[in-house]
């Protein structure tokens, strides 16, 4: 999945101007909250936090917290789902040929 790295590392689903493309796997299939709540630092390359400390890449973390990352992910997999579950009952309906 193509993601939109700022000068922070943190992730963004779109590029509203002044972010870099990276490609990563890592969130394949994750909702848009999910990724814009966290931190990717590609291989190679370093993030230095506001205290000094320092952490390099490739890594992953969530900059947001963790509970409401997995909260939307959790809905957003609900929603799909329930969306995947009406086409199958609607595909059922045209079969036996009700209108609905």
């Amino acid at each position: 999945m193509r993601v939109y790295i700022d000068k922070d590392f943190k992730c963004h689903t779109g590029n509203s101007g002044g972010l870099r493309e990276a490609d990563t796997e890592f969130f394949e299939g994750k909702c848009g909250a999910f990724v814009e709540g966290y931190r990717y630092i590609p291989e190679g390359e370093t993030w230095t936090r506001s205290d000094g400390e320092s952490f390099r890449g490739e890594m992953f973390a969530p900059w947001q917290d963790s509970r409401i990352l997995e909260a939307a992910q959790a809905a957003y997999e609900q929603a799909v789902e329930d969306a995947e579950r009406l086409l199958d009952m609607q595909a059922a309906l045209e079969v036996l040929g009700v209108q609905p």
